[in-house]
């Protein structure tokens, strides 16, 4: 595929690691006229906002970080990588497929679909599943660190926010990052993004 440039973009990958398995979500983030000391303190930002608040319910075979983040305004940006150490997960018991998720969806202030996002979260044991549901404490505690993220973010001057690289079916040229305004689960069932697995 092309590369598509994205307006003041940054795309942070939050890395967990098991064995030959790298895996996590995506987050977009932008910030006019970033600089390399931005990417890496937004790679910083993203790792630190969830590593302590959700180890308990993440396999403890499973390492936290490094995030990296790549600078998507052109197609030979710069990439930073968090340098804060890494984090092991606390959670003992039987490991869940790596492609059962929890979901959150962000929201923006515009409509369609181009203007909503999410992220797939794994890496559980079953000890926080019961009944085919995650645990509330679990989702609340996911909200913390999507809290976290954004309050930390923006006092570093990023907006996290939504790609969008259409519009009404045609390439936008940027693309562009609508800012984010709520931060969701819509339910506690596992859902799944099995494309996702196996990718660093």
């Amino acid at each position: 595929m092309v590369f598509q440039p994205t307006l003041h973009g940054a795309k942070v990958q939050y890395r967990m690691f098991k064995g030959a398995d790298v895996w996590g979500p995506t987050m977009w983030f932008s910030k006019p006229d970033f600089n390399d000391g931005d990417l890496e303190d937004i790679a910083n930002i993203t790792l630190n906002a969830f590593s302590v608040v959700i180890e308990d319910y993440i396999d403890d075979t499973v390492i936290m970080g490094p995030s990296i983040a790549y600078d998507m305004r052109t197609s030979g940006g710069s990439v930073a990588t968090s340098d804060i150490g890494t984090n092991a997960g606390e959670s003992t018991g039987d490991p869940i497929p790596l492609h059962t998720a929890f979901v959150v969806t962000l929201y923006t202030g515009k409509r369609g679909r181009a203007h909503r996002g999410r992220n797939f979260w794994s890496g559980f044991t079953e000890v926080h599943v019961t009944n085919g549901l995650f645990s509330a404490t679990l989702a609340a505690d996911f909200m913390i660190g999507y809290s976290n993220l954004m309050t930390a973010a923006s006092a570093a001057g990023w907006t996290f926010g939504v790609r969008s690289g259409q519009l009404d079916g045609e390439l936008r040229d940027p693309a562009i990052i609508t800012p984010i305004t709520q931060v969701a689960y819509r339910n506690l069932i596992p859902g799944t993004q099995r494309r996702r697995t196996k990718r660093g």
